[in-house]
């Protein structure tokens, strides 16, 4: 089978992603957590909440927090449900790694864990019981690559074909969605298009995401497995992604 590298994809962010059973401790404890990786994250920012969450760690306005590093380029996301890593690549995509990548997630989770542990004042210890995990990988698919409106999705995507050049300079938006059972129990993989406009030069662009989620409760009892099963759903995700794309653009990204 053709190959394509993952350093040559136009990659807009990747998010790994940990949902547990919520878990509750004061809003004020958060900053001893903060203090573990400001070295690493030094800003923070609150995400407003859509509703009023009485069980919220953070008030009722406030439903998770970001912490961000210099260049936004990497954030940890908390809520008392939800942990995520994610990263966004500077302009040379080239440095990309996923296993680098995994590393540093797999490092701050065990961060977050051992801190956690450690609040109650009894002498067990808290632990945090995970039940759903997700990986999301987002590449932009914009004029570097030649693509400029929706008629030219079938350059770029097998299940897509010429015929939808029939509608000419009718067509302002395509969008798509799959959803791929993933082997061994790993889950599901949903692929799909986001075509939206960019504001600085009101062109079009498309967003690509490949995200790969447990189905069932799952709790991996060490981080060998929660290792595992990421980069599982990773190599999957790319060979989806090369079922999916043309060879012309696949080219592209060897």
């Amino acid at each position: 089978m053709n190959t394509i590298a993952f350093n040559k994809l136009p990659i807009y962010e990747i998010a790994l992603i940990i949902e547990f059973e919520a878990i509750s401790f004061p809003s004020a404890y958060l900053g001893l957590y903060w203090k573990t990786i400001q070295d690493r994250f030094p800003q923070t920012e609150d995400k407003p909440s859509n509703f009023e969450d009485k069980n919220s760690l953070f008030g009722n306005t406030v439903s998770g927090v970001f912490f961000l590093n210099y260049q936004l380029q990497r954030s940890i996301q908390v809520s008392n449900s939800l942990f995520c890593y994610t990263y966004r690549p500077e302009n040379d995509h080239h440095k990309i790694n996923f296993k680098n990548i995994l590393n540093d997630f797999i490092d701050e989770w065990n961060i977050f864990n051992s801190w956690y542990s450690k609040l109650s004042l009894e002498d067990e210890e808290m632990q945090i019981q995970g039940s759903n995990y997700k990986l999301l990988i987002s590449s932009v698919i914009d004029e570097r690559l030649e693509w400029f409106s929706p008629q030219d999705n079938p350059k770029f995507f097998k299940l897509i074909n010429s015929n939808i050049k029939d509608f000419d300079e009718e067509l302002e938006l395509f969008n798509f969605q799959l959803v791929l059972r993933l082997p061994n129990s790993l889950g599901i993989l949903q692929i799909s298009s986001d075509q939206r406009i960019r504001q600085d030069d009101q062109s079009p662009v498309m967003f690509l995401s490949l995200l790969s989620q447990t189905i069932e409760k799952m709790e991996f009892d060490n981080e060998s497995n929660l290792r595992h099963w990421l980069i599982s759903v990773y190599e999957h995700s790319l060979d989806n992604l090369i079922k999916l794309t043309t060879e012309n653009l696949q080219k592209k990204w060897r």
